[in-house]
């Protein structure tokens, strides 16, 4: 019986996985890592420092298939997030078809797992355009589950947001099991891949119409995250289309794509070419408990502080420097929140505008555009900007904020409720930079405090009879 491995030597073993599978594990998941490495060291019959060391040096397809199927999540269903197959069906596929005029359209399904996503692809391919030629590649660590894909096979819960139509018409019943027509499992080709091995004969220039990399750089380390990236877009034709999962985001890992947003779902489309913080001001008075009559706008309400934010923001905004391409985007967003305070708003989306061309990921930028709309009247706008800018940055609270009062003057009182408390918990965290930036002159405690109110207003009218 092998000794247990300690904290030390699960820390390496993390360390080692992060290299050799890009697989990044918090410090909550340890036990499971040590329970891994423990039954690893028993099947080879090696102490630890021999096992991890044998990792490391020469690990083997065959261990890091196996380390695979033990540390990662294989559950999927057909048309997961039906949002983004929406996305595809009316906007990507219709606009990729023309350009692969005369070759097959290259699909990739990357981190596959058992091969719902795939085969939702290549359905949605054959019911909207029978004719186009399409090849789907589909990639996995795993070679468990690719081989359960190839066999295309799958149980009720696999088909539970499938259409009892699109059952009828892809799968035949076969035992408990439904097995999917042989006509759709010949459109997908499946890889035992490991996405963190450059592999340029497989990365090769332009390759890709369409990529679908969903729930998998959440699990990577931010340096192994960005090299993926990298190769994904290398490996992607301009105007090509990236689909990630529902809570990832290339913010921070790469300035290749564009954002896109249709069918309320979020995706990038590659680009044509490749292409500081505030400083801390003195303490302030406390601010008195605020609520919002129900009738006032966020927009208003820091309108009627304007006063205030410009003695907050007293520091000239710096002046882009000579002779360099890329404009200074803090001075941009510090410009355009004070245009926007001070209602300018076509100067403020002018200059939010021209920050996103430099950088179309600001979150900042677009949180300015939703103040902006919300002011010239336009709340659909105003959403859809507030929602990018929440999407971009998952820890910004002010867009939430703001979705959380138009929501409420909606009397849209259940989403409210999730937005203002969203709202509250991330404010607590807020950088103070970004709460003095973007707080309407009103400090971190007055902000939670108007949360808090707008919370217990909504509960007072539910409570109701």
């Amino acid at each position: 019986m092998r000794a247990l491995p300690g904290s030390a030597e699960i820390t390496r073993f993390s360390e080692v996985l992060a290299d050799l599978i890009g697989m990044q594990f918090a410090e909550a998941k340890h036990d499971e890592l040590g329970k891994v490495l423990h039954k690893r060291m028993q099947l080879h019959d090696l102490d630890c420092e021999a096992y991890l060391v044998r990792l490391t040096a020469a690990p083997g397809r065959a261990e890091l298939a196996q380390l695979a199927r033990e540390l990662t999540v294989t559950e999927t269903y057909f048309m997961r997030h039906i949002e983004q197959f929406q996305a595809l069906a009316e906007v990507a596929l219709p606009e990729r078809i023309a350009p692969a005029m005369g070759r097959p359209m290259q699909i990739l399904s990357a981190g596959c797992s058992s091969g719902e996503e795939a085969y939702s692809i290549a359905m949605i391919l054959r019911e909207r355009f029978p004719q186009a030629g399409a090849v789907i590649t589909a990639l996995d660590l795993n070679p468990a589950v690719l081989q359960k894909a190839a066999k295309g096979q799958y149980g009720t819960w696999s088909l539970r947001a499938c259409p009892e139509e699109t059952r009828a018409r892809w799968f035949r019943k076969s035992g408990e099991l439904f097995e999917l027509d042989a006509s759709l499992r010949s459109m997908v080709r499946f890889e035992e891949r490991n996405l963190t091995e450059a592999a340029p004969e497989f990365w090769h220039e332009g390759r890709f119409d369409i990529v679908f990399c969903r729930n998998i750089l959440m699990y990577f380390s931010p340096e192994q995250a960005q090299a993926a990236v990298a190769r994904i877009a290398h490996a992607m034709a301009p105007g090509a289309y990236l689909f990630l999962g529902h809570a990832e985001t290339l913010r921070g890992l790469s300035n290749e794509f564009h954002l896109c947003h249709t069918h309320n779902a979020f995706y990038y489309s590659r680009k044509n070419v490749t292409t500081a913080a505030l400083p801390a001001t003195a303490t302030q008075e406390p601010l008195p408990p605020m609520r919002l009559p129900q009738d006032t706008s966020w927009f208003e309400a820091i309108q009627q502080a304007a006063a205030r934010v410009h003695a907050l923001t007293a520091e000239p905004a710096p002046a882009p420097q000579q002779g360099t391409a890329q404009p200074d985007t803090d001075a941009l967003l510090l410009q355009a929140v004070n245009a926007s305070h001070d209602g300018k708003l076509d100067q403020a989306e002018a200059l939010c505008h021209a920050l996103l061309e430099a950088d179309d990921m600001n979150a900042g930028a677009h949180y300015v555009l939703a103040l902006c709309r919300e002011g010239r009247g336009d709340p659909f706008g105003a959403s859809e900007h507030g929602r990018i800018a929440a999407y971009l940055d998952p820890g910004f609270a002010m867009p939430r904020l703001h979705l959380g009062l138009a929501l409420r003057r909606m009397e849209r009182r259940a989403e409210a409720r999730i937005e203002l408390e969203a709202a509250a918990a991330l404010l607590q965290l807020e950088d103070p930079a970004r709460v003095l930036l973007f707080g309407g002159g009103f400090r971190r405690e007055a902000l939670i405090a108007l949360c808090r109110a707008e919370l217990a207003a909504i509960a007072a009218l539910e409570e109701r009879p």
